[in-house]
């Protein structure tokens, strides 16, 4: 039904159109993105890596984490951020 519904969006000119092309090659190159110092080709990317990239620009260390560090020394080694 969905897909009906998506058909029956195109315009009828464009579905003629599209009817009539026998066959279209492209040729396309596919681009490289830089995301943190590393080149991902734009059709490898995963999603994860740029929601990773977007979150670090604006995420911050907790407040709370220089205390915690005072108070339990044995702390100062961990590393907060995968937690």
């Amino acid at each position: 039904m969905d897909y009906n519904s998506l058909i029956d969006a195109i315009p009828h000119h464009w579905r003629r159109s599209l009817k009539e092309v026998k066959s279209v090659k492209i040729n396309r190159t596919i681009g490289k993105l830089v995301v943190c110092r590393d080149a991902y080709e734009i059709n490898n990317l995963k999603s994860r890596v740029v929601y990773n990239n977007l979150i670090s620009r604006i995420s911050k260390h907790p407040t709370a984490e220089h205390k915690w560090c005072e108070e339990f020394p044995f702390l100062a080694n961990i590393n907060f951020k995968p937690i």
